[in-house]
């Protein structure tokens, strides 16, 4: 009874948001846009860079592609490493590019992937051979979210080798994760980065106060069914089931 009280009295503090990406700028002001070719004597593919500041799966990354020529197959994945030639983590299947203009596009990774501190992520695009297609990249380096932008790189060899060309103006992306399997009430260890530590505490609660408040996607954990199946939005359900389970202790 305490717990639903307390919870009734946080709402009024907290109104109701969607979820907010690890990192988007996708409402930034464009600068330009990339041409990512597989003609020769031209290929060029390019690379956008990303780190998470705790482990979170990857849901999808939207990304403005378009102006397409010759109907390109568009390669799409993500790496991980020092450059974009690090590991294969997924690929993404691209749907159809417009040939007059660039759009937001939805790419969905083809294996479960989770995010984790420390590592570099690389989106890497480009067309496995013939045709071309545009990229946006963003004025500036502003952003939304609480992951961070990396530096972007050119491949002139079909990823085989990357250049970097830096970090200002960023290519446009909008990576969306969700918080990662395990115990709903073990959020945090104290340090404010959403990194669990195994144990349910105090610091646990006042983080997930915080990000309820913020409308964070970590903050969605129940649709209302009390199964903890996320649906896409920040209510009272969510800070029932945290709390519910905050006093089950997992």
């Amino acid at each position: 009874m305490l717990i639903r009280a307390a919870a009734a009295s946080f709402l009024v503090l907290s109104p109701a948001a969607f979820a907010d990406p690890l990192i988007d700028n996708l409402a930034e002001p464009t600068r330009d846009a990339s041409t990512l070719s597989g003609i020769e004597p031209d290929p060029l593919w390019g690379a956008q860079s990303f780190a998470s500041p705790s482990s979170l799966l990857l849901r999808t990354i939207e990304v403005p592609l378009g102006n397409a020529f010759e109907f390109p197959e568009v390669v799409a994945q993500l790496r991980s490493g020092l450059d974009p030639s690090g590991p294969l983590l997924a690929s993404f299947a691209v749907p159809a590019l417009s040939t007059t203009s660039i759009d937001i596009l939805t790419l969905t990774p083809d294996v479960d992937v989770q995010l984790e501190p420390g590592e570099t992520y690389w989106l890497v695009l480009g067309p496995a051979a013939g045709g071309s297609f545009q990229w946006a990249y963003a004025e500036g380096n502003n952003f939304l979210g609480i992951g961070s932008f990396g530096n972007y790189n050119y491949s002139t060899d079909a990823g085989a080798t990357w250049t970097n060309s830096g970090s200002d103006n960023p290519f446009k992306v909008r990576v969306n994760v969700e918080p990662r399997p395990g115990c709903p009430a073990d959020l945090d260890d104290g340090s404010n980065t959403g990194t669990p530590d195994g144990g349910v505490t105090v610091e646990d609660l006042l983080y997930y106060l915080a990000i309820f408040a913020d409308g964070l996607n970590a903050a969605d954990l129940d649709d209302g069914s009390g199964s903890g199946a996320p649906d896409g939005g920040v209510t009272i359900d969510d800070l029932l089931y945290f709390l519910e389970r905050f006093a089950a202790g997992c």
